[in-house]
């Protein structure tokens, strides 16, 4: 069975991080090797378990 984790928090984290440090979310993707649909489903907390 796969559990349902939501990361509204994190999500909300990272954005504010990214403003504070003027980084734009194109450029922490590439570096985290993270694709940006990823990142907007983390951002909207539907990564799944």
């Amino acid at each position: 069975m796969k559990k349902e984790f939501h990361h509204y928090a994190f999500g909300l984290f990272i954005e504010e991080l990214l403003k504070f440090e003027h980084v734009k979310i194109t450029e922490m993707c590439h570096e985290l090797k993270m694709s940006k649909e990823t990142y907007e489903q983390l951002k909207k907390g539907m990564i799944k378990n």
